[in-house]
């Protein structure tokens, strides 16, 4: 990374003439969710808690915006964000003005940050962000998020920054490709839709991201049905690759990115140890967006809630031991399973 003249020859040249104003010094609790995510999030929920939200036409589901304000007289800055003091990967921004905003931050996730100027810099100031989801802005591409972020139920969290759920990219934007490529760093692009469906079989980011394209079955209802036979071979290859850690940052997705990204998501949610009520109401999130003429409740009543109940009938021991014996029964191996648990659970 390249320093600017002040930094060079050690920390006696430096002059700090900059001064940090927002986010605060230690700031607790700063919110990267927009205000109507929050609403449905904390409220009591049932199956129709989304329904209200809901309008069809739009997309709802955008980042807040963090303000990153200064005091300072160059006519040039570079901010330096990082999740450590160290600034190693740190990410940088060059503005021409005292302020900037930015969006699509990790939940729950301490930052440090600094602003150089023209021979100037600043002190170090930390925030952590509120443990809440994380959504992200493609442009050119709807239903976008990371699915990092929710509690798993043996203390962990699933991790954020490796696994990302989208609508199509058949739209996505030059802005949306290099979003991709230098923000999310995704290296592996699983499109579930049918190799004949749309622009299916393209791979919209370029030659330096595996593209995968595998038709997949959707819900526990209709020919879709994932507990026919019949469709066992498809999930088989698709939770293969979720089980290989060097295909991570992936990013999944079929046509509006809530049936068959809704599906995948389930079953590696469930695996992952997720509570029911956290899935229903990450499943929910799609509704956000753009998203086809049937209300979030009528989903969930005609389809999703098909998942949990037929996991819950299919064996013996709780609906998630189900979810693992189904998983064993279409052909995933236990070391494979246990992958999968590792590539996207932590424990802070």
């Amino acid at each position: 990374m390249e320093k600017p003249l002040a930094e060079v020859g050690g920390n006696s040249s430096r002059r700090i003439a900059i001064t940090l104003l927002s986010p605060h010094n230690h700031a607790q609790e700063v919110q990267v969710t927009n205000n109507l995510l929050l609403a449905f999030l904390e409220e009591e929920y049932t199956v129709d808690s989304c329904d209200k939200y809901f309008d069809r036409l739009s997309d709802k589901f955008a980042p807040a915006d963090i303000s990153f304000a200064w005091e300072g007289t160059d006519s040039r800055y570079t901010l330096l964000l990082a999740e450590n003091n160290t600034f190693s990967h740190a990410k940088q921004y060059t503005v021409t003005t005292n302020m900037l905003f930015l969006n699509g931050l990790k939940g729950n996730t301490t930052y440090y940050w600094k602003v150089w100027g023209n021979g100037t810099t600043s002190d170090v100031y930390t925030f952590t962000t509120a443990a809440t989801p994380r959504t992200v802005s493609i442009e050119g591409v709807t239903n976008s998020r990371d699915m990092g972020g929710w509690k798993t139920a043996d203390g962990g969290w699933i991790k954020q920054g490796v696994l990302f759920r989208t609508a199509l990219l058949d739209g996505i934007t030059p802005r949306g490709i290099a979003y991709c490529l230098k923000e999310l760093q995704i290296k592996t692009e699983l499109d579930l839709r049918r190799p004949d469906e749309g622009s299916a079989g393209t791979c919209f980011l370029g030659k330096t991201v595996q593209y995968i394209n595998i038709s997949s079955p959707h819900y526990g209802v209709n020919d879709g049905n994932i507990f026919l036979k019949s469709n066992h071979a498809p999930l088989r290859e698709i939770l293969h690759i979720f089980a290989e850690e060097a295909n991570y940052p992936i990013l999944f997705h079929c046509a509006g990115g809530r049936d068959r990204t809704g599906t995948i998501a389930f079953l590696l949610q469930a695996l992952c140890g997720m509570r029911e009520e956290d899935i229903c109401r990450e499943y929910d999130l799609s509704f956000f967006s753009a998203n086809g003429e049937t209300t979030p409740s009528e989903m969930h009543n005609r389809f999703f809630l098909s998942l949990i109940t037929g996991m819950k009938a299919y064996s013996t021991g709780t609906w998630q031991q189900n979810v693992v014996q189904y998983c064993l029964d279409i052909g995933i191996t236990e070391s494979e399973l246990k992958a999968i648990r590792k590539n996207l659970i932590e424990f802070c």
